[in-house]
């Protein structure tokens, strides 16, 4: 019986080899393009979605194997009148473009580098990172997204500005990096350090710690806090730790196992919270005192 294996594997060759070489070759063509088309298309759709303006000033590079690679370096956002909003040095995206086919795109890494963030609130309570209006709503981030397609976020020395002009107070947090990586059972495990200043002499070192989860509502567990503040060169160090659930809205409507201990202070306190009529209600207890209302919300 005559094979059909020879020529059959010499008929795939000559077919294969050639689409091999065209895809290695666009691979590099792809690779030395420039991508000022691809800057202004993003620039025009941000703007359109936000209405604020985009200027990707350093070079901007795409591949696509193994993974999804985008590296943007220098990218500055600005407000109508040509205000700083937000810069960074360098932004980082990794994903697994083959997710896609199971319906998500899983992003493995996503890095900022050197951003500074500056947010403002006017004495008429006007954002400067007012959301776009259209027709029907405002654009923005109106809740909180019920799941996050990403397994390492890291932002990286990085610097913000808070200006509140209603309560006459500015604040500001250098040194920030923060992280979020993800862990099995869809859970999210985040550290956060910064440096605060303010402009009533306060200060404060910060390190945060804990796990993010979602099942129908945010939740943060095993949360801990070290807080080194400081207000006209005496210090006060604080110990937070507890449990918080949130709605998708951002509210807190759970409060569960928390304490606050400072040492200098000799403060022990125990915090949770239960709800009535659709509100949450904080309890407090101090030394061992009966809990009592604190807040209301």
């Amino acid at each position: 019986m005559r094979s059909y294996k020879k020529p059959l594997t010499v008929l795939l060759g000559i077919l294969i080899i050639p689409l091999l070489l065209a895809g290695v070759l666009f691979f590099l063509l792809w690779l030395d393009t420039d991508h000022q088309q691809l800057k202004q298309q993003m620039q025009s759709w941000f703007r359109q979605q936000t209405g604020h303006n985009l200027a990707i000033q350093g070079p901007l590079q795409i591949k696509f194997f193994p993974f999804f690679n985008l590296a943007a370096n220098q990218v500055k956002i600005t407000d109508r009148q040509d205000r700083n909003l937000l810069e960074f040095e360098q932004l980082l995206v990794d994903a697994e473009p083959f997710s896609l086919l199971q319906g998500d795109l899983v992003v493995k890494q996503f890095s900022i580098d050197k951003a500074r963030l500056n947010l403002e609130r006017t004495t008429d309570g006007q954002l400067n990172f007012q959301a776009k209006k259209t027709g029907r709503q405002e654009t923005g981030i109106a809740v909180l997204p019920a799941g996050l397609p990403l397994d390492n976020f890291e932002l990286l020395n990085s610097e913000v500005v808070i200006i509140d002009q209603m309560h006459d107070l500015q604040l500001s947090l250098s040194a920030v990096n923060a992280s979020i990586m993800s862990l099995p059972g869809g859970s999210y495990q985040f550290h956060f350090t910064s440096s605060l200043k303010t402009s009533k002499e306060y200060g404060a070192e910060i390190q945060l710690a804990g796990q993010l989860h979602y099942d129908q509502f945010w939740s943060v567990n095993d949360f801990t806090g070290q807080i080194s503040a400081t207000h006209k060169q005496q210090q006060i160090d604080l110990a937070v730790s507890g449990d918080f659930r949130f709605s998708q809205t951002g509210k807190l409507i759970q409060l569960s196992n928390s304490r606050v201990n400072s040492d200098v202070l000799a403060l022990k306190a125990k915090i949770n919270s239960r709800t009535e009529d659709n509100k949450t209600i904080i309890l407090i207890s101090l030394a061992g005192l009966k809990p009592g209302p604190l807040l209301t919300f």
